[in-house]
């Protein structure tokens, strides 16, 4: 008799901006058979909307200042997820995910960039100072619609190289790039098609999936199509979705108290 096969944990995270009205969009978000997703423009109402007719399990997170666009997570499946921190009024959500017996911390954010507040980078900056503990201990995620690329380096307030280097020293690599393996700046594939344009001018790729190196590897991370997520009226924007590398360390006790 064949031994079993052991299979190794993995954990499909989806990062996507919805633009909003969510109840339209469910379908294509499950089609992507997420464990995490983490959803940028979502209400807070929208966290009973999946409840109800998404297989999430539990309630998904909200934050933000506006509800009628904030940011959310949820998990699905046999995945977990509890809050570890949410800020009143800010576009940021730091929680542990869990299953079985492996344990994970993800920070997804949206940064909104207000009148005389700091810019997008700034505010992305910020959070990897305050979680920067968290993000050494090779078992955190930094996930979200960021608003700044590499290639965005004559906006102020949207170059992403800093940011890039800081998590990059911290070992958080994205997930996207070392899939495909491409320079931060020279992606051909964008995730912002803005106001709906396929022009070459008007596209980004501004969403992201930070990992640990040792979660990536290569094929692991996709990005929608234009056809599928923008022509078809969903988003502005198309889904990341990766599928990253999760088996829990030899050290770990588990996921207890996630579920």
């Amino acid at each position: 008799m064949q031994p079993a096969e052991v299979r190794e944990p993995r954990l499909r995270l989806v990062s996507w901006n919805c633009a909003g009205a969510i109840a339209g969009k469910i379908g294509a978000l499950q089609a992507l058979r997420p464990d995490v997703a983490i959803i940028a423009e979502a209400a807070s109402s929208d966290c009973a909307l999946l409840e109800a007719k998404a297989s999430v399990s539990g309630r998904p997170i909200w934050a933000g200042a506006d509800n009628k666009k904030g940011l959310l997570i949820a998990a699905f499946g046999d995945w977990a997820l509890i809050p570890t921190l949410v800020h009143p009024g800010r576009e940021e959500i730091v929680a542990r995910v869990g299953s079985g017996s492996v344990c994970l911390n993800i920070i997804a954010l949206w940064p909104v960039q207000r009148k005389g507040g700091p810019t997008y980078t700034a505010i992305v900056a910020d959070a990897i100072e305050r979680h920067a503990d968290m993000i050494k201990t090779g078992r955190t995620i930094l996930a979200g619609d960021l608003n700044a690329s590499v290639a965005m380096a004559g906006q102020a307030g949207r170059n992403l190289t800093g940011i890039v280097n800081r998590l990059s020293q911290a070992g958080l690599q994205s997930a996207y790039h070392i899939s495909e393996a491409v320079e931060h700046g020279e992606e051909e594939e964008p995730t912002l098609y803005w106001r709906r344009r396929g022009s070459p001018t008007d596209r980004f790729h501004i969403d992201f999936v930070f990992a640990p190196a040792q979660m990536l590897s290569p094929g692991c991370a996709s990005v929608g199509s234009y056809t599928d997520w923008v022509e078809s009226g969903l988003s502005d924007h198309v889904p990341v979705i990766a599928d990253l590398r999760v088996a829990a360390p030899a050290s770990a006790g588990g996921a207890d108290g996630v579920r």
